[in-house]
């Protein structure tokens, strides 16, 4: 199964710059569904480097929560957080993903953090991320 998900879906990618390595990158997602678009997601900014924390509400199903924590045995930056039932639009959104960042804060190192849905698409690589928040220059 990791072998699967390296391969097919890009998780092993050329060698990070050191521009990147110098600037690792967190990502809190929230994901309720749709496996094959949170592979995705999650392959387009991946690097060994980066910190991923992902919840997972339990009124998921449970073929989705259990793929998710198998992808999370294949790297030791993904962490998966399970979270209460939440409604979209709810309030517990803001809780997971607060829950996700106060993870990711305890336990990586990185410079800035991105929120993710389990559906978004990312439109700029890691590098062009990294140099965006570059130009921020420590803002949010």
């Amino acid at each position: 199964r990791c072998h699967i998900y390296r391969t097919t879906f890009g998780f092993d990618k050329s060698s990070p710059s050191l521009e990147e390595i110098d600037f690792p990158l967190a990502y809190a997602v929230l994901a309720h569904n749709r496996f094959e678009q949170l592979l995705l997601t999650i392959s387009s900014v991946y690097e060994e480097h980066n910190s991923f924390c992902i919840s997972i509400p339990s009124n998921a199903e449970q073929s989705f929560i259990h793929l998710v924590h198998g992808l999370a045995d294949c790297f030791d930056n993904v962490h998966v957080q399970q979270a209460g039932p939440i409604t979209w639009g709810s309030y517990e959104i803001m809780r997971v993903t607060y829950d996700c960042m106060e993870f990711l804060v305890k336990n990586k190192k990185w410079r800035y953090l991105q929120y993710l849905s389990g559906v978004d698409a990312p439109l700029r690589t890691n590098l062009e991320m990294i140099r965006i928040f570059k130009e921020w220059n420590g803002l949010s």
